[in-house]
């Protein structure tokens, strides 16, 4: 008698409330243009700051960067789009390496500890460092919109790509079986070789970010 009470006034709103929380789509990034393109120098120069980073140290961004370009990607512990790549990332920051080419984990969601950040880190045998954007002051300037979001800077710590890893996710919908277009693999092979990124931008798709508020006034 309680159960069929209980489903009656609150199973439908229930039923509600779950497949919200489990078929939500992920967000699409905005158009690079319009959350700032290479074009824009004084928002999109590699950044300067140092960050606390998930070993419990500080790590400078500029004097992590590698000799013919740095990776930022944006990243959080509790995305599963974004814990999904990070063997991809693991594999990329491996073999570029070598390269020249530096990886750096950024996560920008507020209340993502370090100490949860470190926990990650080990669960999946990271291999590029891992920091936190504290006061988002990096995740604002370069107007990161969702993770994981790669931004890749040249050695003159300009702007050449920014947006996926890859496709296979697609707007409105999960990963798809479709054939695979690697696109921060294709970027990192152009600047190795020496030629131009011949496509700068791409629509990231992911969890939306929970950064941290800005100053108050």
């Amino acid at each position: 008698m309680i159960a069929r009470w209980f489903w009656r006034v609150a199973g439908p709103t229930l039923v509600v409330v779950l497949v919200a929380r489990v078929f939500a789509p992920f967000v699409q990034a905005d158009e690079p243009a319009q959350a700032g393109n290479a074009a824009n120098a004084g928002q999109t120069r590699y950044p300067a700051e140092t960050l606390s980073d998930s070993a419990g140290g500080k790590l400078s961004l500029q004097k992590s960067r590698g000799r013919v370009a740095t990776i930022l990607v944006c990243m959080a512990i509790d995305c599963p789009v974004s814990n999904e790549y990070l063997p991809t990332l693991n594999r990329l920051a491996d073999r570029q390496r070598p390269q020249g080419i530096n990886f750096i984990g950024i996560d920008p969601n507020a209340g993502e500890t370090p100490r949860a950040m470190a926990d990650h880190a080990r669960q999946y045998e990271m291999t590029f460092p891992f920091v936190k954007d504290d006061d988002s002051k990096v995740t604002r300037r370069l107007r990161f919109q969702v993770t994981p979001e790669v931004f890749v800077f040249d050695k003159s710590g300009a702007l050449v790509y920014r947006g996926r890893i890859d496709d296979r996710y697609r707007a409105g919908g999960g990963a798809t079986n479709a054939k695979i277009t690697s696109d921060l693999e294709r970027a990192l092979d152009e600047l190795i070789a020496g030629k131009p990124v011949s496509v700068s931008h791409t629509k990231a798709i992911g969890c939306p970010i929970q950064e941290t508020a800005g100053p108050a006034g």
